[in-house]
């Protein structure tokens, strides 16, 4: 069938006598890329969506010739939807050139599940969403299927709580699928787990994921979870190490900017028509001998000064503070570490030698440094949540390679909904591994500050390294106790 010059190999009777290309130019883009474009059209009172995939590269053509992309997922969305899966409704399919069409029905008033995941959210509606999602993952790998583009982007969640999979093109089925695959599959879904919640929304995740699982009947849960977890940081470790310089390149990411203040970098989500061209009037918070930080309309405004005259001759060789604090912040994201979240950076060079550096950072409203929160706290259960939620951030950090040189209570802010946010980034160093010696330095750099709060007692020391050692034994819980 045809309309207009669109051929189309499958197509419902409601759209006869309707001029879908006027529909679609009326449609809402939603994502557009050199492979697709998606928009969303409303036809006949309901909504629709709409999937363009543009003619592949050269490398991609060969395989995509032998199975057409739209073909690919249209066929995949027909045996899931026939299982009765949570998938969109497959309802046309056409060609028009190269360019191939596949239009599905729209679940209505839904998010991805990684947008919802960023928010805050409480222990009961994280635990909802974990056991739901488990309960659908080992449902899809008992069928047989595994998803190779399993991230929580390609979840979505209903107001109802009722969770979707879309984008399909990437679904294999598999007649007898194997354990090895399988835990290849979890550990991509903890990589997009470890970018938005958390490790332990991952652990809930995956409790409630064996206990419905057939793969793995005859397999302890320890050694299953211990196999997961090493699959999932050695994923983990090569995503991280693709993209941890991403944010000082030019990309659909990221845009380099330059003028009269120096050049950088600027996410391209952040909607900043202008930039300064000298150091802006704001509200000063502080003004020393190595920085100025002030709260202006860009955000948080922090520039670094030069602290020592022989860093002079350093600078001209190695990154500006304002770079380092920069890739320090988009590898903390990366990571599902939460800080203030960076917007844009600059630095001017004369030749080598570095003249000015600056970041510019989102605020985190009302919030306030840590040990002046525990101070004003006189819940003891409030406290005590917060120095496990601090031990969990810190044991995040550094399994996942990270590790703070000026780790102490004055670089860690408070929000109101009583989350923790890791600040003053240019300290932070990525590596591999971390050493015990070095997680050791800096949780005792942490804890010497923490005990000049009056009302911190060894109680809730103890009570931060149950949290920060979860797997460790009481000898070694006391040893760090006896070192610290």
């Amino acid at each position: 069938m045809q309309n207009s010059d669109i051929i189309w190999q499958i197509k419902p009777h409601f759209f006869d006598g309707i001029s879908l290309e006027e529909k679609f130019s009326k449609g809402k883009t939603i994502k557009i890329s050199p492979a697709r474009e998606i928009l969303e059209f409303e036809c006949n009172g309901e909504w629709y969506i709409l999937k363009i995939f543009h003619a592949p590269l050269l490398a991609d053509r060969i395989r995509i010739w032998l199975n057409p992309r739209p073909w690919r997922e249209w066929k995949n969305l027909q045996a899931l939807h026939s299982l009765k899966m949570p998938v969109p409704e497959p309802v046309a399919l056409g060609k028009k050139g190269k360019d191939g069409y596949l239009i599905t029905k729209k679940i209505p008033e839904t998010r991805s599940l990684r947008d919802i995941c960023r928010e805050y959210l409480d222990l009961a509606e994280r635990r909802d969403i974990a056991t739901k999602l488990a309960q659908l993952t080992a449902s899809l790998h008992n069928q047989g299927w595994i998803h190779h583009d399993f991230h929580s982007g390609n979840i979505l969640l209903d107001q109802k709580g009722m969770l979707y999979l879309v984008d399909l093109y990437g679904i294999s089925h598999y007649s007898s699928l194997s354990q090895k695959k399988a835990i290849q599959n979890l550990a991509m879904l903890g990589v997009s787990f470890a970018l938005c919640a958390s490790y332990t929304d991952f652990f809930i995740f995956f409790k409630e994921y064996f206990y419905h699982s057939r793969l793995f009947q005859k397999q302890s849960f320890s050694d299953t979870f211990k196999l997961t977890n090493q699959c999932f940081m050695d994923w983990f470790s090569s995503f991280s190490a693709k993209r941890a310089m991403r944010c000082i390149k030019s990309n659909k990411y990221f845009q380099k900017i330059s003028n009269e203040m120096g050049t950088g970098f600027i996410h391209r989500q952040n909607s900043i028509e202008t930039f300064p061209t000298s150091i802006p009037k704001g509200t000063v918070w502080k003004d020393s001998r190595s920085t100025l930080v002030q709260k202006t309309s860009f955000g948080v405004w922090k520039q670094y000064r030069r602290k020592k005259i022989q860093n002079l001759l350093l600078d001209c060789f190695r990154p500006s503070r304002a770079k380092k604090a920069w890739i320090a912040g988009y590898n903390c994201f990366l990571r599902g570490i939460p800080t203030a979240k960076p917007l844009f950076f600059q630095e001017k060079r004369n030749f080598l030698f570095l003249e000015n550096c600056y970041i510019v950072t989102q605020e985190i409203e009302n919030a306030c440094i840590l040990p002046k929160y525990l101070l004003g706290t006189e819940d003891q259960q409030r406290k005590e949540n917060l120095l496990k939620q601090l031990g969990k951030m810190i044991h995040t950090m550094h399994d996942r390679g990270l590790t703070h040189r000026d780790l102490k209570g004055n670089n860690l802010l408070v929000d109101q909904n009583e989350r923790i946010y890791l600040i003053d980034l240019d300290g932070l160093s990525m590596r591999k591994k971390i050493s015990q010696s070095r997680r050791l330095k800096d949780v005792k750099r942490l804890i010497k500050g923490l005990k000049l709060v009056k009302n911190i007692e060894k109680k809730d020391i103890e009570i931060f390294l149950d949290s920060y050692l979860p797997f460790a034994r009481d000898e070694e819980k006391k040893r760090w106790l006896k070192n610290i």
